[in-house]
C-alpha cells in the first residue's frame, strides 16, 4: 500500500497524544541503611535504564556490582529493561498509580541482551528500528534513507523526550515510495517474553484487522506448555470465548475490529513496532 492511499487514516490528534502520553512511576531502591523511594513522570517510549541512570548509579555503588545484574519487579514479576515503560505499565499495572518499580540484583541474569550502559540502549532501539521498517516494506533500502550521521541526533532527541523532532528526523522512512506490505508487531501475554510478527496489511482485499492479525499469529505458531497461560488459552478457545481477556495498545483496550494499519499509523512506538498486550481485563482500563 503506498503513502497517498493511507495516509487519510492519520489522526495527528491521537499521534499527539502519544508523543505526550507519561506514565508517574515510583522507584524503590533497597539501599542497606533505608529504602528510597523517587517518583518519575516517565514517557511511554522511555527505557527503564536511561531513566534511572542516576539513582542506579549510587545503588550500585553501593551493593558492589555491575549494572549488569540490575533487576526490575512490577507486582512481583521481574521486566525486562528493553521492554519500553509504556509496554511494562499495560501489561502488569493493577490500577494503582503510581506504578511502582523495585530495584534489585540478581547473580543469575539472561545473557540476551545484557544491559551494560547507554550505548546498550541507543543501539538496541535502533536495531529495533531498523527490524520495524524491514518488516514494514521487506526491503532494507528504505532503511538506508536514513543518513548515518543522523543516528546520534535521532537518538539524542529520543532521550530527550523530543519525539515530535524524533519523527521529523524519520520522515525520509515513515514518508517514502516504498509498498507497506506488513504490519510488524511485538505480541506480549505476560512480562516475560514477547514474540515477533509481521502482519499483512490487506486480508483479502480488506483492511487486516486487529482480530485477524491475532488470528494470523495464532495459526503460525506452533504453542506449547512453556508459553504463557494466556497463550496456551488462546489456542484452544477463540478470543471471543475469552471474555477475561482484552487487547491493550498504548494504555488503551482496543476493539477487535480496528484495522491494524489504523492503529500503526496512530499507536506504533518509536521504534515503529505496535506493541500489542493481552491481559486479563481490568475495569480500569481506558476503552474506545
Amino acid at each position: 500500500m503506498q503513502v497517498a492511499e493511507y495516509s487519510s487514516l492519520i489522526d495527528s490528534t491521537i499521534k499527539r497524544k502519544v508523543i505526550e502520553g507519561t506514565i508517574p512511576l515510583i522507584v524503590r531502591i533497597p539501599f542497606k541503611n533505608e529504602e528510597k523511594f523517587t517518583l518519575y513522570n516517565a514517557s511511554r517510549n522511555e527505557y527503564l535504564p536511561f531513566l534511572l541512570k542516576s539513582s542506579l548509579t549510587e545503588f550500585l555503588e553501593e551493593v558492589e556490582q555491575p549494572i549488569s545484574s540490575v533487576t526490575y519487579t512490577v507486582n512481583e514479576q521481574n521486566v525486562k529493561w528493553y521492554f519500553p515503560i509504556g509496554v511494562i505499565f499495560d501489561a502488569l499495572h493493577n490500577g494503582s498509580l503510581p506504578m511502582e518499580i523495585t530495584i534489585g540484583i540478581s547473580q543469575n541474569q539472561s545473557t540476551f541482551q545484557p544491559y551494560e550502559n547507554e550505548e546498550t540502549i541507543k543501539n538496541y532501539h535502533i536495531q529495533q528500528l531498523k527490524e520495524s521498517v524491514y518488516l514494514r516494506y521487506g526491503s532494507i533500502q528504505t532503511i538506508r534513507q536514513l543518513a548515518v550521521e543522523s543516528i546520534t541526533p535521532l537518538w539524542e532527541f529520543h532521550a530527550q523526550n523530543k519525539l515530535e523532532e524524533y519523527e521529523q528526523l524519520l520522515n525520509p522512512i515513515l514518508i517514502t515510495g516504498e509498498n507497506w506490505q506488513n504490519i510488524p508487531i511485538h505480541w506480549y501475554f505476560g512480562s516475560q517474553r514477547r514474540y515477533t510478527d509481521c502482519i499483512p496489511v490487506i486480508i483479502n482485499d480488506h483492511l487486516t484487522t486487529l482480530i485477524e492479525g491475532l488470528q494470523v499469529f495464532l495459526k503460525e505458531r506452533d504453542i506449547n506448555d512453556n508459553d504463557p497461560p494466556s497463550l496456551q488459552l488462546l489456542k484452544t478457545n477463540s478470543f471471543e470465548q475469552c471474555p477475561n481477556l482484552c487487547i491493550v495498545i498504548q494504555g488503551i483496550t482496543i476493539p477487535l475490529d480496528t484495522p491494524l494499519l489504523w492503529l500503526a499509523l496512530n499507536l506504533s512506538h518509536s521504534d515503529l513496532f505496535l506493541h500489542v498486550i493481552i491481559r486479563k481485563t481490568d475495569e480500569l482500563l481506558i476503552v474506545i
